[in-house]
């Protein structure tokens, strides 16, 4: 047992021996490649990379723990590739604002081409804190140091924010002064605050000029804000506004559906000048106010009220109408279609007859009582033949029948409503599609399946077809089924065969449309991947689709430096896009490219077809659109997108 004990001894130390030589040779190379200076610049570019893989991908766990061994490891290139700013970055995410705190200053010590954007992140963690003050020195040292800069209207807009919030309300007005006015968004933005501003301080005179002047002929959100000031105003001064003015700004509100603030002025209207010409309509909008929050019984209190005093009126007659409308809401069912046919014989050439007819249908439909709802749908049809609204009369018996299960009477209803012309903007007209797949669900629960799959299928599911969707998703139920499923398998594997014959003879219209009737039911993974693999391929081959495969991607991004690099400060907003977007920081950096343009050389074209797409103009567009999807600035990638689709 000795022997071997020692025999093992030896060989331990045998084996660490091997170990260490092979521990200070593997030190020694390492140290030759840290010396390379072409090594090394290999070994940032590679970690670069990898850490803009991950912000790609929104890993900012491991992003973090990749820029923190950079740190470690080259801290020199750390700094000047400006990854402390994207570590400051990712640590205020995660609320870790002390650490962050100290790589944005660290940025601004050495003067990098990031310290705006550290100024502005530093203002943004002071004003969290509360510390407004600190705010605003970011803000002072922002704009005095980098005025060009595009957050330098951002900054002016905080500050003046900032010095509101802190109470300096005569800071903030000689900051607003210069840009308020009654025109542009911009301008009545500053406006109102300066009138809030004003008021604060007391000078009521001029927040109430300015007010005024933002509610004159416009409702929009300044002017909503303008009455509030106003109404502020009066509470402060003890004051009531005359008629005209009550009237006013209740027609802000309810503009704004503000309907509480438009009750207060609407109601004063009322109590204080019973003689006023303009009573009926504040009778009117009071009901209007409590119909819209949904209090019924107080909206039909007031209705009646506007009907009773004027019956002869605009308001009298709406005030009946909406009774009617309150009444449905409430679902009194059988008291609204009351309403309804009483309205059609009091005002039978009112201008809401159509919708009375439409809603005493509907009303009693709701109540169950369908023979009397036939009836009223036979009176509209005779009530307006050949006009639209006879379609919605034959339309509602044809949903009726069905709702009863009268689908042969719904399937002859039903066709005549599909031979009628399409009517989009009538209220409770068919829509495009509509009365086509009724009908073909009428078939369905006759029992008629295999014409109802045929049918289905020739229902196209494409975009902006809620029916066809519909369609299929019919298909697959009755796929779920015997029946459904003799049926449908061969059609499917018909389609399947059809869209690789024709794939194989380029006939790629076919190819796609039968892979796409195909993908519709099947829901086995190999044959999905197989059929994706042809709609893909007709996408690369079809002009309508396969421009969109030809544009390029213009990489913007600035190649990392190595240590032996010494880094320029370029400020210019392509350097700024170029730094941002190689960190992955994209919200930022597109900003920036927005501004600088994307510069790229004409790509070659295969044809002369193809250059359009292939175009400068047209890569510098489609990469702005892909960089700003990245950074959350999704609307630009949609405009993209509809534009070339």
């Amino acid at each position: 047992m000795q022997k071997l004990s020692k025999r093992t001894s030896l060989a331990d130390k045998t084996f660490s021996i091997r170990v260490l030589h092979f521990l200070c040779a593997a030190f020694i190379a390492g140290s030759a490649l840290a010396t390379c200076p072409g090594a090394q610049a290999q070994t940032i570019q590679a970690t670069a990379s990898q850490i803009r893989r991950a912000m790609d991908a929104r890993d900012y766990e491991r992003s973090e723990a990749l820029v923190r061994s950079l740190s470690a490891a080259h801290p020199a290139e750390f700094a000047s590739n400006n990854y402390d700013y994207l570590l400051g970055r990712l640590l205020e995410r995660k609320g870790s604002t002390a650490e962050a705190t100290e790589l944005y200053q660290s940025v601004l010590s050495r003067n990098s081409a990031l310290s705006q954007y550290a100024l502005w992140h530093l203002a943004n963690i002071a004003r969290v804190s509360g510390d407004l003050a600190a705010e605003r020195q970011y803000l002072t040292r922002l704009l005095v140091a980098h005025p060009q800069s595009a957050l330098a209207a951002k900054a002016r807009e905080r500050m003046i924010d900032s010095q509101l919030e802190s109470r300096e309300y005569k800071s903030a007005i000689a900051l607003l002064k210069p840009n308020a006015g009654a025109t542009g968004s911009h301008a009545r933005s500053a406006m109102v605050r300066l009138g809030q501003a004003y008021a604060k301080t007391g000078e009521q005179e001029q927040a109430r000029t300015l007010f005024n002047e933002l509610v004159n002929g416009s409702r929009d959100d300044y002017a909503l804000e303008a009455a509030q000031g106003l109404d502020s105003l009066d509470q402060t001064s003890r004051s009531k506004p005359d008629e005209f003015e009550a009237l006013r700004r209740a027609r802000i509100y309810l503009f704004n559906r503000h309907w509480s603030e438009a009750r207060a002025h609407l109601q004063y209207l009322v109590e204080k000048f019973p003689q006023s010409q303009n009573r009926p309509e504040a009778l009117y909008q009071m009901a209007f106010t409590h119909f819209r929050e949904y209090q019924h019984d107080k909206a039909i209190e007031w209705f009646k009220r506007v009907y009773e005093e004027y019956p002869a009126k605009r308001e009298g007659e709406q005030g009946y109408y909406w009774i009617g409308s309150s009444l449905q809401q409430a679902k009194r069912y059988d008291e609204a279609a009351r309403n309804y046919a009483r309205f059609i014989d009091a005002y039978p050439k009112s201008d809401l007859i159509e919708g009375a007819y439409r809603n005493v249908v509907d009303s009693l439909r709701y109540a169950g009582k369908f023979e009397e709802a036939i009836d009223w749908a036979h009176k509209m049809v005779q009530r307006f033949a050949n006009q639209p609204l006879a379609t919605v009369g034959l339309y509602n018996e044809a949903k009726i029948e069905l709702t009863r299960g009268h689908y042969d009477r719904a399937l002859q209803l039903l066709t005549r409503v599909e031979a009628q012309p399409v009517h989009a903007k009538v209220i409770s007209a068919p829509i495009r599609g509509e009365a086509s797949f009724l009908r073909v669900f009428a078939i369905e629960k006759m029992g008629r399946t295999a014409e109802a799959v045929h049918a289905y299928f020739a229902v196209a599911d494409e975009r902006d077809n809620y029916f066809g969707q519909r369609a299929t998703e019919r298909l697959r139920a009755l796929a779920e089924t015997d029946e459904g499923r003799r049926i449908i398998e061969p059609l499917v594997r018909g389609y399947r065969a059809q869209a690789r014959q024709a794939l194989s003879a380029a006939r790629y219209v076919e190819a796609k449309g039968a892979a796409s009737q195909a993908l519709r039911v099947i829901q086995d993974d190999s044959a999905r991947r197989e059929l994706l693999g042809i709609l893909q391929e007709c996408y690369s081959k079809l002009p309508a689709y396969s421009a969109a495969y030809r544009y390029k991607l213009i990489d913007v991004a600035k190649p990392a430096l190595s240590g032996s690099q010494k880094p320029v400060v370029d400020a210019s907003h392509a350097a700024l896009a170029g730094d941002l977007i190689s960190m992955g920081l994209y919200d930022e950096g597109v900003t920036e490219l927005s501004l600088a343009g994307i510069q790229a050389t004409r790509a070659s074209a295969d044809s002369a077809a193809d250059s359009a797409a292939n175009s400068a103009s047209g890569n510098a567009a489609y990469s702005l659109a892909v960089y700003a999807n990245r950074g959350d600035h999704a609307y630009r990638a949609v405009a993209f997108g509809e534009s070339v689709s």
